[in-house]
């Protein structure tokens, strides 16, 4: 007899969520914006390194605020790439 693999409590629920939200964004956006949109990654465009660092610093924040909330704490000072 074989296991069934349980899914997460609520998975369908976060897929559909997910769906509708592509949706609505998606929904606003004309061919043409996305395709100007995409056609800026072709462009060779200098980084600003001071924004580059301000922006790397705010995601770790980001990510470490939520790892904090779903672990309990934990990361404390010097656990990231400040």
């Amino acid at each position: 007899m074989q296991k069934r693999q349980r899914k997460p409590a609520g998975s369908a629920d976060l897929d559909s969520d997910a769906s509708a939200m592509t949706e609505d964004i998606l929904s606003g956006i004309s061919v043409e914006e996305l395709r100007e949109f995409l056609e800026a990654d072709l462009f060779d465009v200098p980084v600003n390194p001071e924004f580059k660092e301000a922006l790397r610093r705010k995601l770790w924040d980001l990510v470490q605020s939520r790892s904090d909330r779903t672990n309990g704490g934990g990361g404390g000072e010097g656990s990231g790439p400040h």
